[in-house]
């Protein structure tokens, strides 16, 4: 790194290592205070249905889907997704068929991990109303146990309050928008895009574009903008870049 190089991530660094630090605070305070699931999934029930969510698993979780003969098979995007996850994982297949014979097993599941002494949250993925009569019991004041009933992973994760990333990810995505007002942004966002290649044509690529179009979408001018430019693109052409990007939001790319 040169001497000039050097200079100017000092410089920038005066603008954001605090919202850095504050940053990696945060997500060490959403580590220590993440909630451990253990999700026990009906899924004679719910087929792979109930594995939607299944992409926000973590390694301290534990995922135990009960099954039977007439439905046992899953998509493997699910597959991928538990095994990547990295969490313990287990299946449970019904010896003998009968009415509500999985059920009683994931009833009796249940009974065992707490009696073992099981502290976290017990989350039973079914679209199975009598579930609820499991789900009463355990949360009575006396029992005091965690344990929540839905239809899937994701909506147990919602319905859990663990003060997680993944849960907040969830929420986000979950938000009602207005299309008409997402829709303006968006074409806000292609005109800034198409103005920008044409201007850094030959100069820089796509990719740069987008994270130039996402700076000066955020706010980014003056000092800030300077520094980071020269930064990301070096001395000759970060000088182009931040001269040009003024020029064009002088005349109203960011209005």
């Amino acid at each position: 790194m040169s001497f000039n190089q050097k200079k100017i991530q000092k410089l920038l660094s005066k603008f954001i290592s605090y919202d850095t630090i504050k940053t990696e605070q945060m997500f060490a305070l959403e580590r220590t205070e993440m909630s451990d699931v253990h999700f026990i999934v009906d899924f004679e029930n719910t087929d792979c249905r109930g594995l939607k969510g299944v992409q926000y698993l973590q390694r301290e979780d534990k995922l135990d889907i009960f099954f039977s003969q007439c439905c046992s098979k899953i998509e493997m995007e699910y597959w991928e997704a538990i095994r990547n996850a990295g969490c313990e994982f287990q299946i449970c297949k019904l010896e003998h068929s009968g009415q509500n014979a999985l059920d009683f097993y994931i009833a009796s599941h249940v009974g065992e991990l707490f009696g073992q002494g099981c502290s976290e949250l017990v989350a039973i993925v079914s679209r199975d109303k009598g579930f609820s009569a499991v789900r009463d019991y355990w949360q009575k004041p006396e029992k005091g146990k965690k344990i929540v009933l839905k239809p899937d992973i994701e909506q147990c994760i919602l319905s859990s309050n663990e003060p997680s990333e993944r849960r907040k990810i969830i929420q986000s995505r979950k938000q009602i928008i207005f299309l008409e007002q997402e829709f303006k942004r968006y074409t806000e966002h292609q005109r800034r895009m198409q103005i920008l290649g044409e201007t850094f044509a030959g100069r820089l690529e796509k990719r740069e574009v987008e994270e130039l179009a996402e700076l000066l979408e955020k706010g980014q001018r003056g000092r800030v903008l300077y520094l980071n430019v020269l930064q990301r693109y070096g001395r000759e052409l970060g000088l182009y870049v931040y001269r040009e990007s003024r020029k064009l939001l002088e005349g109203g790319l960011c209005r």
